[in-house]
């Protein structure tokens, strides 16, 4: 049974996200004690700063398993029960319905973004990498990706910015306009979230930008690659936060980089500055908001109502609802299609295992060549049988949609 367990911005604010954000060392290994502990099957793990969420199969069906599920969450992250009350949990349809609308965007914070794609796919590869990942999850990967390419080239979903980085710029542009082109503005970090910052601020005429990163590596790779000419690395982010005034932290730190004693050492009173923080866990201290002169914005601010509600009263938004839902079906099929295959197989032999329990009936026959002909008679009539059951079986299960019928055929060949 598909089962998508965890939270997301909807259901706990990114104090509460922060606390359940994993590294990819952190998501192999919880993964795998999950297995060991004999509650999943296999599965993989989302953690974004919308979202941490585990798309797996319990090996039990029921919630009980799900409940063991979320406690091992807590324990794994050392946190309280009462963390429990901002998990929520979906199963089969809805939990398909769910992974298929945040591939394409329509379950971000900023609805459309792009980012979520490539989010999902480090995801699985970690799985995969471990032998995480059952063959279902695989192919339900592989449906959300086609149904997420066909959704973001067909329609349009949103007008919004297709990152939170990018949707980020354009807030704050917002709120105060052709200002954010004034003053020195420093980006901290060198990967995605960084550089759709960056070229969201050029677009809108931000020349003086300042990149800052731990290794001198990445810092001058990242500058060059934009054009940058003033670059910081390891040490240096005091010197790099000298007259700053717009500051954007798209970091991977666990824990805050900047808090309100490097501002104070950085900044008089009367040097205003604007930061946002873009990170999950957050890279900035929450005491710089006891400083005068410093604005603080991060990624809930963001937050654009309900995104993920598709509004009907746009045809492509409608459509967009009914591709969902038939890939949901479709997936179904596929799936119930590779269950069918197996019971087929169990009725095949338990037609097979009765036959040749007459054969015990035989044994008192002498002639070689008699035993052998009925033999062959049996192995004939064994198969003949299975494909005239099975072939009648398959089609009633096809015209109802419904795979009842060759279970319960099962049960009934297997009852003694």
């Amino acid at each position: 049974m598909i089962t998508v367990v965890g939270i997301n911005y909807k259901t706990a604010s990114v104090e509460i996200r922060e606390a359940f954000s994993f590294t990819p060392a952190e998501v192999a290994d919880f993964l795998r004690k999950l297995q060991a502990k004999k509650l999943i099957q296999g599965g993989f793990l989302l953690s974004t700063c919308n979202r941490m969420e585990i798309v797996c199969i319990p090996s039990e069906v029921g919630d009980n398993t799900i409940h063991r599920i979320i406690s091992e969450v807590l324990e794994y992250k050392q946190q309280p029960p009462e963390m429990s009350r901002y998990f929520f949990y979906l199963v089969e349809e809805r939990a398909m319905l769910h992974v298929f609308s945040m591939a394409s965007g329509l379950k971000s914070m900023v609805r459309g973004e792009t980012q979520i794609l490539g989010q999902l796919k480090d995801a699985v590869s970690i799985s995969r990498s471990g032998n995480l990942l059952p063959s279902v999850l695989l192919r339900l990967v592989d449906k959300t990706l086609e149904v997420a390419k066909r959704i973001r080239s067909t329609y349009t979903i949103s007008h919004a910015q297709s990152s939170a980085g990018a949707a980020a710029v354009n807030m704050i542009n917002g709120k105060y306009g052709s200002d954010i082109t004034v003053g020195k503005t420093l980006v901290l970090g060198a990967g995605q979230m960084a550089d759709t910052v960056v070229k969201a601020l050029k677009l809108l005429g931000v020349n003086d930008i300042r990149i800052y990163n731990r290794t001198i590596e990445r810092a001058s790779r990242f500058a060059n690659k934009h054009h940058i000419d003033h670059y910081y690395h390891s040490d240096q982010l005091s010197s790099a936060l000298q007259e700053v005034k717009w500051l954007w932290v798209a970091t991977a730190a666990s824990s805050p980089i900047v808090d309100a004693a490097l501002l104070k050492e950085t900044h008089a009173e009367e040097e205003p500055i604007v930061i946002f923080d873009l990170a999950v866990p957050r890279n900035v201290e929450i005491d710089v908001l006891g400083l005068p002169n410093v604005r603080l914005y991060g990624i809930d601010d963001l937050r654009e109502g309900s995104p993920e509600e598709v509004d009907e009263r746009f045809p492509s938004n409608v459509a967009v609802k009914e591709l969902l839902t038939e890939a949901v079906e479709e997936f179904k099929l596929w799936r119930d299609g590779l269950a069918l295959r197996d019971v087929y197989g169990q009725i095949r032999s338990e037609i097979e295992i009765y036959l040749e329990g007459e054969l015990k009936y035989l044994a008192n026959i002498d002639s070689p060549e008699v035993r052998s002909l009925i033999e062959k008679h049996l192995t004939h009539l064994s198969t003949t049988i299975s494909s005239s059951i099975i072939s009648k079986v398959r089609r009633i299960s096809e015209e109802t949609e419904d795979t009842r019928y060759a279970e319960a055929l099962l049960k009934i060949l297997q009852t003694p």
